[in-house]
């Protein structure tokens, strides 16, 4: 008896007519629908009566528009369109040149496969047999199982960039198999040197022969200045002699991953001893940065 009296501001929901209901807490205009067999609620963006009912014909006349049909249907058409994109990743990005090159040789490989597989076929079983069919291709050595998942990891960018592109319905292979065992995967951190004394002793054996000792200088220098290989270099761009006098103490250091190159380059500073050895083998450096250059190491006794 009261809830009949009560007025409509003391109600949380206004039924406003043909599905249309006000909460009233808020002031918004909701839908009162059904999704997946179940009655909800779909918010309105209309603040008035007659705009939120023309809202919700439109909504109800584009439920009933029927998708829009896949326009490819064999796997080479997805690959394709996947490369003439230019290999964009799960955030619609244009990729780094050293991963686009990496993604460009997997396509390759892939459409050897995969170019005239229906799309409709495109599941785990067929994800098994290019499995089998790459482990026999691959080297003796190296089982192969991560190599494979890596350009199945590929198939599966290019699928999903085609189903967000409405060029195929869903992605195929997105529950596709992993060949490498977890147990199996090693990470440099396990065979990195856990002190000083550690990696003196690696690097002994390259002071030993002339052809090596250049080896063993990028070896101490990169572990000293916290670099890869490649950042080794590059360090400090011209030469380690000109960063270390310009920053003092410190080396500039340059990182090779697109993602950290930086306008002010981080910078390290290396114990004294190190310090020292980097002033005492200006000559060395020279060397290696010009073997950098020429894409090679460079060998013979080194003077300085």
């Amino acid at each position: 008896m009261g809830n009949e009296n009560c007025d409509e501001d003391a109600k949380t929901w206004v039924c406003k007519g043909q599905g249309l209901y006000k909460h009233t807490p808020s002031g918004k205009l909701y839908w009162r629908t059904e999704v997946n067999g179940k009655r909800t609620f779909h918010v309105i963006e209309a603040d008035n009566i007659k705009l939120a009912r023309e809202e919700i014909e439109a909504l109800k006349k584009a439920r009933k528009t029927p998708p829009k049909a896949a326009q490819a249907t064999i796997m080479g058409q997805v690959i394709n369109k996947y490369r003439a994109d230019k290999y964009p990743d799960k955030h619609k990005q244009k990729r780094p040149a050293s991963t686009e090159a990496e993604e460009e040789r997997h396509c390759v490989l892939l459409m050897e496969h995969w170019g005239e597989v229906l799309i409709s076929s495109s599941g785990p079983a067929e994800c098994d047999r290019y499995h089998t069919k790459r482990i026999g291709e691959i080297k003796e050595g190296c089982e192969g199982n991560r190599t494979v998942d890596r350009e199945l990891n590929t198939l599966n960018n290019a699928c999903r960039w085609a189903a967000w592109s409405e060029f195929i319905s869903s992605n195929p292979v997105a529950d596709r198999p992993r060949y490498q065992p977890a147990n199996k995967v090693k990470h440099c951190r396990e065979f990195m040197p856990s002190s000083a004394e550690e990696l003196h002793t690696n690097a002994k054996p390259l002071f030993q022969h002339p052809h090596t000792v250049v080896l063993a200088f990028q070896k101490r220098i990169g572990r000293v200045a916290q670099c890869r290989v490649k950042e080794v270099f590059i360090l400090g761009k011209e030469c380690y002699v000109a960063s270390l006098v310009e920053c003092g103490n410190d080396i500039r250091v340059f990182r090779s991953e697109p993602r950290n190159i930086r306008a002010d380059p981080p910078r390290v500073n290396p114990p004294l001893p190190e310090q020292r050895q980097l002033v005492f083998r200006k000559v060395l450096v020279q060397q290696v940065q010009a073997a950098a250059k020429a894409g090679r190491f460079p060998g013979g006794r080194l003077a300085g």
